[in-house]
């Protein structure tokens, strides 16, 4: 080791230091590993980008794969067994439990224990929580103060709006989803007091994912700059034309940058239209041919993202590739809405690219960009935990 530590004092230690410090824990995830094993000079700082945002590979479908069973086990044990340095290092943890694990109860409560040594942690986004009974114990005891904040699971409700959240003072983005059909907080909506109570929790928010009834709950008082209406499936729980309460039509008013609805549902767009005083920009999932001039009721929009829908969509939202040839839909689109820049048009589902067009008067040949092009707009709008399309 020491021979190695002679090659790295060539360079000035801090500016190694600052070298490592700009490498990313996602792209760079091999040279920070090299270096942490290469030499005490840069292990600290090495480690310290590499459990700033830890990535656990594992492949579900690979039920054999004992290594992809065992890897996310290994990590939680390094991070309990290390709670005065590696687990004061981690700042953001994304982690899907498998639905399939040889080992899932263990699992679980290393990740119980794991969450609560990892008290600088400012982002959390966990999924897969279907098949956990006792979910909320993963987060009972924890310290941390997120600015981020992901939940998967459909029963936790309760436990959100009267013991987790309130405690979150600084939280700014969050995303609540279920992965089954009919929850968001269905079971709240009953309960007064508990909806009210969801009104005033959480009060700097500037990002929102999730359902019809999370949107009811959180939604009404804040100033909500990224909002993503979700639905899983129109499961004949949420009525075919839901009325906007005066608190989420408020709110709405604030809303900068907005995703509306997924794959194979969304509601009718006219219910929010004339509420979205403020989006510059909005992506859509499919539009019928006599929603085009609700556009003209966004004053401030700039961009439109219009996604293709599932072939099955129970709205009967038509795809751009089908019935309406891109360019027509481009042109409706901008008669509508005179302050576009430019329209993004997805031809098919899963398709990994958009057709861009212009106005007219900026006499402009469409284009063809990339998925991640079309969505790079979110980057450091909101936040990079809850908020991935």
């Amino acid at each position: 080791m020491q021979d190695e530590d002679e090659t790295w004092h060539k360079l000035p230690v801090e500016l190694l230091h600052r070298i490592i410090a700009q490498l990313s824990p996602a792209d760079d995830r091999a040279t920070l590993r090299a270096a942490a094993l290469s030499s005490s000079i840069v292990r600290d700082p090495a480690q310290r980008v590499l459990f700033s945002n830890p990535r656990i590979d594992y492949t579900a479908n690979n039920y054999h794969d004992e290594s992809s069973h065992d890897r996310p086990i290994a990590f939680l044990e390094t991070v309990i067994n290390s709670p005065e340095r590696l687990a004061l290092y981690i700042r953001y943890y994304t982690y899907f439990f498998p639905l399939i694990h040889r080992k899932i109860r263990i699992l679980f409560d290393l990740s119980c224990r794991a969450l609560k040594a990892m008290v600088n942690l400012k982002g959390l986004y966990i999924s897969g929580l279907d098949n956990q009974r006792n979910s909320p114990d993963l987060l009972r005891g924890c310290t941390f103060q997120l600015m981020e904040f992901g939940w998967g699971s459909a029963d936790d409700d309760v436990f959100m709006v009267r013991e987790f959240l309130p405690a979150q003072s600084k939280l700014k983005h969050l995303r609540l989803r279920s992965e089954h059909e009919g929850a968001g907080l269905k079971a709240l909506m009953p309960l007064s007091e508990s909806l009210e109570s969801a009104h005033k929790i959480c009060p700097n928010l500037i990002t929102l994912v999730g359902e019809r009834g999370v949107l009811d709950a959180f939604l009404p008082g804040k100033k909500v700059r990224y909002l993503r209406w979700e639905r899983n499936g129109n499961n004949g729980d949420e009525p075919p034309n839901p009325v906007v309460s005066p608190g989420v039509a408020e709110a709405l008013g604030y809303v900068e940058y907005m995703t509306y609805g997924t794959a194979f549902y969304r509601p009718p767009f006219f219910l929010i239209a004339k509420h979205l005083k403020s989006v510059r920009l909005l992506k859509i999932v499919g539009c019928r041919n006599e929603e085009y001039s609700l556009l003209k009721e966004l004053p401030c929009l700039e961009i439109l993202i219009i996604a293709a829908c599932g072939e099955d969509d129970p709205t009967g939202v038509p795809n751009p590739e089908g019935e309406f040839a891109e360019r027509s839909v481009a042109d409706r689109a901008f008669l509508y809405a005179q302050k576009l820049q430019y329209i993004d048009i997805q031809p098919f589902r899963f398709a990994p690219y958009f057709s861009r067009f212009f106005p007219a008067s900026r006499n402009m040949p469409s284009q063809e960009v990339s998925s991640t092009e079309v969505h790079a707009w979110i980057d450091g709008k909101v936040g990079i935990l809850v908020s991935s399309e």
